[in-house]
C-alpha cells in the first residue's frame, strides 16, 4: 500500500532543503529515502539545481499541457529517462508536481540555443544624485561619506542609503531648504528622513524634500515610485504630493507610483489610513488596508488588491500576476535599463505570472517568459526586441 503520508513528508522535504538548513531529524528522513532509489536521487539533484522553480511552475500554464504529455510518453521509451520515470511509481498524487518539474526541463532545452547568449544586460543598482539647498550636486554612488547642509544637518551616506540627523531637533530652521534625490533608470535607493520617515526609491524616481521638517506639516513632493514607513505623529501629518494627487498620512506604510509617462498613478495601502485629494477634481478619498486607488484624469476608482504584488520591488522581488507584456517591460526597462520595441502590437496584451529575485540577471526572466512559447526576443546593445512566436 503506498503511504500517501510519508510521500507528502518527502516533498515537504525537498522543498525546505531549497529554502533553508534541515534539522537533524529531517536531514536523516530525508537521507534514508534518497538511499532508497537512485531515482530518488536524481529528482533531488534537479530540484536543488534548478532555480526559481515556483515561478517556472506557474507559467506551465502559458502552454499546451496535452501536448506536453504526448511528449513525455513518447519519450519514457527512451532508456535514458527510465531512471527518473521510475520516481513516478509513488503515486498519483505526486504526478502533477514531477511532471511538470520533467516538462520544465524539456522546455528549458527547447528554448536553451536561443537564449543561451542573448544579452549582458544586468539588474539596476543603487546609484542616485543629491542636489542640496544651495545647488550643489553629489554623485552618490561614488561619495561615501558624511555631508552637511546649511543648518548643519548631518547627512550620512552609505552608497545605498541616505540618513538625515538633524543637530538640534528643537531648533526650527527660519526657512524651510530642501535637497533633491534622482534616481536614474536602473538605479534604487533608500532614504531616512529627519523625522524618522523611510522611504524606498525605485528607478526613474525623483523626490524634492525639507533637509528638516518644520511647521505644521511635513510636506514633500515626488514623481516616480516610492515606498514610504512614515514615521508616526497624529499631531504632524505627513503629506506627499504628486502632479495627480495629494496624500495625507499619519503613521502608516503605502506605495506610491507616478511616473509622468504612464497614464494612471497608484496608490497601494499597506498599513495605517491614509485619504487622498485628485488634483483634477478636488474630491477626497480615504484608503484602508489593502486598498488601491488608481487615478486617471478625473477618474478615481478604489479597489482591494494583494498588496505583495505592489511592493514586491522594495522586498527584492520581481513580481507579476497575469499582467500584459507590456506591463511586464514597461516595469523591466526601468529597472534594467532598456528600451523595448514590439514588432506586433497584438503581443503587448499576452499575459504572463513570474515571481524571482529583483536582481536577477536579465536571460534568466527572458528564460522563464520563453518558455510558454508565445514570444522570441532579439538583442541589440540595450534594446530587446520582441517578436510573436511561430
Amino acid at each position: 500500500m503506498i503511504d500517501f503520508k510519508k510521500i507528502d513528508t518527502i516533498v515537504n522535504l525537498l522543498l525546505a532543503e531549497r529554502e533553508r538548513p534541515l534539522t537533524d531529524n529531517e536531514k536523516s528522513e530525508l537521507d534514508a529515502w534518497l538511499k532508497e532509489d537512485a531515482g530518488n536521487q536524481i529528482v533531488f539533484n534537479s530540484l536543488k539545481k534548478e532555480k526559481n522553480i515556483q515561478a517556472r511552475l506557474k507559467i506551465l500554464d502559458g502552454y499546451d499541457k496535452e501536448k506536453a504529455y504526448s511528449t513525455f510518453v513518447r519519450n519514457i521509451k527512451n532508456e535514458r529517462n527510465k531512471k527518473i520515470i521510475r520516481f513516478f511509481r509513488y503515486a498519483a498524487l505526486l504526478i502533477p508536481f514531477f511532471l511538470s518539474i520533467y516538462f520544465i526541463y524539456q522546455r528549458l532545452s527547447d528554448i536553451e540555443p536561443e537564449i543561451e547568449m542573448l544579452s549582458d544586460i544586468q539588474p539596476g543598482t543603487s546609484k542616485a544624485v543629491l542636489q542640496l539647498a544651495n545647488g550643489s550636486v553629489i554623485d552618490l554612488e561614488k561619495e561615501d561619506k558624511q555631508i552637511k547642509e546649511y543648518d548643519g544637518t548631518v547627512v550620512q551616506n552609505t552608497q545605498n542609503q541616505l540618513i538625515y540627523k538633524p543637530v538640534d531637533k528643537k531648533q526650527e530652521p527660519k526657512k524651510i531648504r530642501y535637497n533633491l534625490i534622482k534616481i536614474p533608470r536602473g538605479g534604487e535607493y533608500q532614504l531616512s528622513l529627519s523625522d524618522g520617515t523611510k522611504v524606498w526609491l525605485n528607478a526613474e524616481t525623483i523626490l524634492k524634500y525639507p533637509v528638516t521638517f518644520s511647521g505644521k506639516t511635513r510636506e514633500i513632493f515626488m514623481e516616480g515610485e516610492a515606498f514610504f514607513e512614515v514615521a508616526k505623529n497624529a499631531d504632524w501629518p505627513f503629506i506627499v504630493h504628486t502632479s495627480a494627487l495629494k496624500v495625507n498620512v499619519f503613521g502608516t506604510s503605502f506605495n506610491i507610483r507616478a511616473y509622468p509617462d504612464e497614464e494612471a498613478s497608484t496608490t497601494t495601502l499597506v498599513s495605517g489610513k491614509v485619504s487622498l485629494i485628485q488634483s483634477g477634481n478636488h474630491k477626497e478619498y480615504n484608503l484602508t488596508p489593502n486598498d488601491q486607488a488608481i487615478v486617471s484624469n478625473l477618474e478615481t476608482v478604489i479597489q482591494k488588491v494583494n498588496v505583495n504584488q505592489f511592493i514586491a520591488w522594495k522586498n527584492g522581488r520581481i513580481l507579476f500576476e497575469e499582467n500584459t507584456l507590456e506591463e511586464v517591460f514597461n516595469n523591466l526597462s526601468r529597472w534594467y535599463d532598456i528600451e523595448v520595441d514590439y514588432t506586433d502590437e497584438e503581443i503587448k496584451n499576452l499575459r504572463f505570472s513570474i515571481d524571482v529575485r529583483r536582481y536577477s540577471e536579465f536571460d534568466e526572466l527572458l528564460k522563464i517568459i520563453g518558455l510558454t512559447k508565445k514570444v522570441k526576443f532579439e538583442i541589440n546593445g540595450n534594446r530587446v526586441i520582441i517578436k510573436k512566436s511561430k
